[in-house]
């Protein structure tokens, strides 16, 4: 299994992808956008990440998404949520890592 990480933060989204032995495959930074309809031009910005990553991936991937005190909900491509927000203080829980 894969592991995509995503990190959306205020100045940069920060990507990589880890194969099951922790080794990192691929890291991708990009600045966030600012000003008015940030989201709408985030949104576009993490599906070419997730494209571009899945692109050197191999079977199944595990999306583990971090960020700094805020949220986030996920969506259906026409915006209707698929959860509810889900806090920065939210863990579901813990996937160890092989050394």
């Amino acid at each position: 299994m894969n592991f995509i990480t995503l990190d959306c933060g205020a100045s940069f989204v920060k990507a990589a992808l880890f194969n099951d032995n922790g080794e990192q495959i691929k890291k991708i930074l990009r600045q966030s956008p600012f000003g008015e309809n940030q989201i709408r031009r985030l949104i576009p910005l993490v599906q070419d990440i997730f494209s571009e990553l899945l692109q050197k991936s191999r079977g199944d991937v595990c999306l583990c998404v971090s960020n700094e005190m805020h949220g986030f909900l996920i969506a259906q491509a026409d915006g209707t949520p698929v959860t509810d927000y889900i806090s920065w203080q939210t863990e579901y829980g813990r996937i160890p890592m092989q050394n």
